[in-house]
């Protein structure tokens, strides 16, 4: 064999041992096998929360906590975010609107702090020609109305405390 034929051998050697490690240091630490998946934050997304049910959503008027039914039914929950944190595997969310927690079993418990004739989208008209509002309730396992910021957990209603001072 020729010098020129042992270093090109030699060089492909290299290219494929180079790769198999470098293949081999992707499968191993590539794969993220947690519940949390590192999901791309566009534009429009500000924050996945666990598995993607809620989201906060930037839109041109606020920023919203959403509700996603599915691949396409985007629903907001509260709109006007004001500040959010995530702490002890829950997203704290306090909004124009009122507050929500939610945590990683993708419920979440919201109050509603606005008049329920402002809570509204939009209207529809009646046989009468009365307007008649749409409620902005969610009629969905996934989140529970309170009635009274009181049925917060104590350390629920001290981080929201914080997060308003």
């Amino acid at each position: 064999m020729t010098k020129r034929k042992i270093f090109f051998i030699l060089i492909i050697w290299l290219i494929i041992l180079t790769g198999a490690g470098s293949f081999s240091v992707f499968i191993v630490s590539g794969w993220d096998f947690s519940e949390e998946k590192d999901h791309k934050i566009g534009k429009d997304t500000i924050l996945y929360w666990n598995n993607g049910v809620f989201q906060l959503g930037h839109y041109s008027k606020s920023n919203y906590l959403e509700f996603h039914h599915g691949k396409s039914l985007v629903t907001p929950v509260l709109k006007e975010v004001i500040t959010y944190k995530v702490k002890n595997d829950k997203l704290f969310v306090v909004t124009g609107e009122g507050y929500a927690v939610a945590d990683r079993e993708d419920t979440a418990r919201v109050l509603v702090t606005v008049p329920d004739d402002e809570f509204i989208n939009g209207y529809h008209t009646n046989e009468e020609g009365e307007k008649i509002p749409y409620s902005r309730y969610i009629d969905d396992p996934h989140i529970t109305y309170l009635e009274s910021f009181d049925d917060f957990s104590e350390e629920e209603q001290k981080q929201f405390n914080k997060m308003t001072d």
